[in-house]
């Protein structure tokens, strides 16, 4: 489902409401991508825009690349923090001419994060990667503000939560607006210092999907299950972690499943199974590390 809309009237400035997860996400591909949101503005290319924001963020590069259409629109652009803009939905924000944020509103800045898979030489690119995402962004927020540098840097590592008074202390919004009620409430049990008010209990149908996530991510390029068997495998461990590896042995034994990959283009046999148990263990070790937490 897209995680925008727009509602153009005949005259009057254009209303683009990002009220969800910001691009594609992660853990079912559900969403749309920056592309997708610049080709649907492409006709009000000349408006002026509100751009009404309720997000706890996503992918950081949807966001820059919707933050950057948005400070180059020709018309005047104002942002509204109506609910929540955390993350990458602060440079979203902050993209504005303009920016307003309701008094029952709430701000977070953080370092931009990620999964990671591959050898030392990768995880260490990959840290490069996100350190540099995350001098971009506090330069935006610097510039922003006037505030410096450092005092941006230090207020991201630590995960920093703003009210509405707070936000326009630092200088993040031009002006606090009436009390709304959010449209929507959010998981943000994958931040750090949530105020009590904005914690939600984590839905056991977001459970099944980051276990599955999780289980093809540990497993990706190994395992030749489809993505009907991760399913059924991760709402079982949602249940019985123990149960759900038990099953996933099974499938293996049984050669229902081959795992982990052999060679380019062939499986390993079910006969020389006993030859990589020591591997799949470890694999197995793994994915209880995973599944452990993601408990309703």
């Amino acid at each position: 489902m897209p995680w925008f809309s727009i509602t153009a009237r005949e005259s009057g400035p254009v209303d683009i409401f990002i009220y969800d997860v910001i691009g594609k996400d992660w853990l079912s591909s559900d969403g749309v991508s920056a592309r997708e949101f610049v080709q649907a503005l492409a006709p009000h290319r000349a408006r002026d825009l509100i751009v009404r924001i309720n997000s706890p963020g996503g992918s950081v590069f949807d966001g820059q690349a919707i933050a950057s259409t948005l400070r180059d629109h020709a018309g005047h652009v104002e942002t509204r923090i109506e609910g929540l803009a955390a993350s990458i939905a602060t440079v979203i924000a902050l993209a504005g001419k303009r920016v307003t944020m309701a008094e029952t509103a709430s701000m977070m800045i953080h370092n931009p994060v990620c999964l990671c898979h591959g050898d030392a030489r990768e995880i260490r690119g990959t840290a490069d990667m996100l350190e540099k995402l995350g001098d971009q962004i506090a330069d935006v927020y610097a510039a922003r503000t006037g505030k410096a540098k450092t005092d941006i840097v230090k207020a991201m590592d630590a995960t920093t939560w703003f009210t509405a008074t707070e936000a326009k202390e630092w200088g993040f919004v031009d002006e606090i607006t009436a009390p709304l009620k959010a449209a929507a409430a959010f998981d943000l049990s994958r931040f750090t210092n949530v105020p009590t008010a904005l914690s939600v209990p984590q839905p056991a149908t977001t459970v099944r999907r980051v276990a599955e996530a999780a289980a093809r991510f540990l497993l990706r390029g190994t395992c030749d299950a489809t993505n009907e068997q991760w399913s059924r495998l991760a709402a079982m461990c949602e249940q019985d972690p123990a149960k759900a590896h038990a099953e996933f042995d099974r499938m293996i034994k049984a050669g229902e499943v081959h795992y982990p990959a052999g060679p380019v283009g062939v499986d390993i046999e079910h006969s020389t199974a006993t030859k990589i148990e020591s591997e799949h263990r470890a694999y197995a070790d793994r994915l209880k590390r995973f599944y452990a937490p993601l408990k309703v």
